[in-house]
């Protein structure tokens, strides 16, 4: 019966080292895949900062044309601007002045002209006053 005992310990004993061997080999594993996580991750980030990094260049240099494109029309302008006579510009601001003036002087004769039709209208019917209170 001893031996039975004694084969059935040594069984258990099996079992325990065989399951500490796969217990340490499952955390092997566990941070074997750890680390492949870190390094994909840490490849992945990489590879997007880089990516980044290209589309600010190209749209930093597509900023740049753009700019220069702008600034060679704005020159090309200012030289046509530089060609016309004084002569014209004197006269454009002038024409530009006077206009803003009589636009408002016209105003004010609609208006007076308005209220010298109704004082008329008022008087002609025989009432006083603008708003035609009372009669006579």
């Amino acid at each position: 019966m001893k031996t039975l005992i004694d084969k059935v310990l040594s069984l258990e004993n099996e079992a325990e080292r065989i399951l500490d061997d796969a217990r340490r080999e499952a955390k092997k594993i566990d941070a074997d895949a750890d680390a492949q996580i870190a390094q994909l991750r840490a490849d992945g980030e990489a590879v997007l900062q880089r990516r980044i990094q290209e589309y600010r260049n190209a749209a930093e240099q597509k900023h740049q044309d753009e700019v220069a494109k702008a600034r060679a029309a704005l020159a090309q302008e200012l030289e046509r601007v530089k060609q016309v006579p004084d002569s014209v510009l004197v006269e454009q601001a002038a024409k530009a002045v006077g206009a803003g003036r009589f636009v408002a002087h016209q105003r004010q004769l609609v208006l007076h002209q308005r209220v010298v039709d109704q004082v008329d209208i008022g008087a002609g019917l025989g009432v006083y006053g603008c708003h035609g209170r009372g009669y006579r």
